[in-house]
């Protein structure tokens, strides 16, 4: 496709414009304040995957920086200017919330076009369950009702613990930590033919998979717990995406009626995708729907999902998907490239289109266990140096344990306490962000779920753990009933009382809510060992460690584009691989990569100007000159904290 086609199309401009601030067609504002023609600065790369046949399967191989998001938007645009078809479209997928907005927000600045009807553009989930399970899951998961009853699906987090569960749990006990499970707990992996247990517990899944595996007895109170399950008209969102595809291999009739109506499906950040998402596209591909995979599969970061890129590359392969490259990175400078496809063992040749500004592009830093708050000054320094903004960098940690002792804070197990849901409530309202809102906004909802209705069936997070037997209008007064009378209360508010006076003071407060007085109140116990801690220090690092500079995991940096990083180690090195300290990063084997080494392969390639690493060096077991080689061969200058 020429330029003149883009400027013809999306431009709305006919004929050759060679100065941009001359063009007076729909681009014009925008490409004016890009401060260039937005048909003439993509690529060639980028150009090929605009210009391709939409009705072919393609790989679109795109390194970090590399503009994809920009390069689907216009392909999207130009598909969308050029669709002819009334009753069929195409669909463009993504896996958040706010990568749905960020693609529809492209897709709008280049068409003149909405973004609606015949095509869709949405999280996968969301397309899945209103276009396949929704209409016509009720055929094998509620026992053959054929629409005769009540078919809508219920989805039940895997972590979620009410009381309304204990009705479906297995008869056999699955060990110490699992005890009886419910059937939100586990799913079928249809890849290895077993139930496997949810969530990113090692010890957990470790317990079921040997108690699984050991006794056979067990596998059909599995099967009966999750059929009682699915019967009842509840699913997991793992369940879902297993009897979907279940469905288009038993019904090839509903197969063909959603190929017919989505005949393309494009699929951004690709690497996410799990193997049984990866057997619905190839079924729907088997009935003629072209797929489009754009992604890095260096970056599928989300193994406690079984997510593996050998099941992708394997769909790529066996599919036959045309593979295309974008090659340039127009996020960062050379240095921190090389650096981050080194850690990956790419042979790639990635070219980082960033110009060097800084004089020190990579920097490890070593700290001691008590110089944490040294470290993060000593990283604001450097910025401030080299006149990077704070607030356009980040440090970035492998997980919460890290954050927690950046914060200065004490790490609690992930397990939900109402109580604490509550406080963090009024924590959060603190701040008036947007994001914090929202956040406040479900943790309010489920405290309130399980204070007041614990043992009625309920809604998931997505639609604010609703109870079933409550509208929506009735739902959403009374969370805002209790969050006036929790924000007007001086008590509530002060968050330096200890948990003992603070759940005295919240009990007090939620019995005066008139909406809800006709349920008893459950606020259950406060977290061991936490009676006499302040809450503030549950939640804030204020008390011990003052943080300028905002953090973030590297699952919630990813697809952020930062001046600048500083990425974390953990102290001490875990017995597993978990990724969180900096030996996990650089450590190779004959096995290959290590979800540790995408790990860190993401928080590299965040950064645009500067990145930093955090390297723990304890007086016990300081680093070896071995250790410090390894860090100069990847181009990090080594710079030691002093102590005092």
């Amino acid at each position: 496709m020429s330029i003149d086609i883009f400027r013809k199309l999306l431009c709305k401009k006919s004929g050759e414009i060679s100065n941009f601030l001359e063009c007076n067609g729909r681009l014009c504002g925008k490409c004016r304040h890009d401060g260039y023609c937005n048909a003439s600065h993509l690529s060639e790369k980028q150009y090929a995957y605009i210009d391709a046949d939409i009705y072919s399967s393609i790989y679109l191989n795109a390194c970090p920086g590399s503009g994809k998001t920009e390069v689907l938007g216009v392909k999207c645009a130009l598909e969308f200017e050029r669709w002819s078809v009334s009753n069929s479209g195409i669909a463009v997928l993504t896996f958040t919330n706010s990568a749905e907005e960020e693609m529809r927000s492209r897709i709008l600045l280049y068409s003149s076009k909405s973004v609606s009807y015949p095509h869709y553009v949405g999280t996968f989930t969301s397309w899945l369950h209103g276009y396949i399970a929704n209409p016509f899951l009720y055929k094998i998961a509620h026992n053959g009702c054929d629409g005769k009853e009540d078919t809508s699906l219920r989805i039940v987090d895997s972590d979620c613990g009410s009381e309304f569960l204990n009705a479906f749990k297995t008869k056999y006990s699955y060990g110490q930590q699992l005890n009886n499970i419910p059937g939100n707990a586990y799913h079928w992996n249809i890849k290895t033919q077993k139930f496997i247990f949810s969530g990113n517990d090692r010890r957990a899944v470790s317990e079921f998979d040997s108690a699984y595996s050991l006794r056979n007895y067990m596998k059909e109170d599995l099967y009966k717990t999750k059929e009682k399950f699915w019967k009842s008209g509840f699913f997991t969102y793992e369940d879902v995406d297993y009897l979907a595809y279940r469905l288009l291999l038993i019904y090839s009739d509903i197969a063909d009626l959603i190929s017919k109506r989505f005949p393309v499906v494009i699929v951004d950040e690709c690497q996410d995708l799990s193997y049984a998402q990866l057997r619905i596209l190839e079924v729907l591909h088997q009935h003629g729907t072209a797929i489009h995979l754009i992604g890095d599969l260096n970056q599928a970061i989300y193994e406690f999902r079984q997510i593996d890129i050998n099941n992708t590359l394997e769909f790529i392969s066996n599919n036959r998907l045309s593979e295309m490259i974008l090659d340039e990175n127009y996020r960062s400078n050379q240095k921190i490239v090389d650096a981050s496809i080194k850690i990956i063992q790419s042979e790639s040749l990635i070219v980082g289109k960033r110009e060097l500004i800084v004089s020190r592009p990579l920097i490890a830093i070593l700290y001691k266990k008590k110089q944490v708050q040294e470290l993060v000054n000593y990283y604001s320094n450097i910025l401030n140096e080299e006149g990077l903004m704070l607030n356009e960098s980040r440090i970035i940690v492998r997980n919460n344990s890290v954050k927690n002792m950046i914060l200065g804070k004490k790490t609690t197990t992930g397990t939900i306490n109402t109580i604490e849901d509550f406080a963090h409530f009024v924590y959060l309202r603190k701040n008036n962000s947007l994001e914090c809102f929202q956040e406040s906004t479900r943790l309010l909802a489920r405290a309130i779920q399980r204070a007041f209705f614990a043992n009625e069936v309920h809604s998931n997070s997505n639609n604010l753990y609703k109870p079933e037997s409550l509208e929506n209008s009735e739902w959403n007064a009374i969370i805002v009933s209790v969050q006036k009378k929790l924000l007007a209360d001086s008590a509530v508010s002060d968050l330096n009382k200890t948990w003992l006076a603070w759940k005295k003071a919240l009990a007090s407060c939620l019995k005066n809510i008139d909406v809800i007085l006709s349920h008893t109140i459950e606020l259950k116990s406060i977290r061991s060992g936490m009676t006499n801690e302040r809450v503030i220090d549950t939640f804030s690092g204020s008390s011990d460690h003052d943080i300028s500079i905002n953090i973030e995991t590297i699952h919630g940096c990813k697809g952020m584009s930062l001046d600048s990083v500083l990425f974390v180690s953990s102290y001490t090195k875990s017995t597993s691989s978990s990724g969180a300290h900096w030996r996990d990063w650089f450590q190779h084997s004959e096995a290959g990569l290590s979800e540790a080494h995408r790990l860190a392969y993401v928080a590299f390639s965040r950064a645009k100007h500067l990145l930093a690493l955090g390297i723990p060096n304890p007086p016990s077991a300081p680093l070896s000159e071995a250790d410090k080689q390894i860090l100069t061969d990847y181009g990090f200058e080594i710079i030691e904290i002093p102590e005092g």
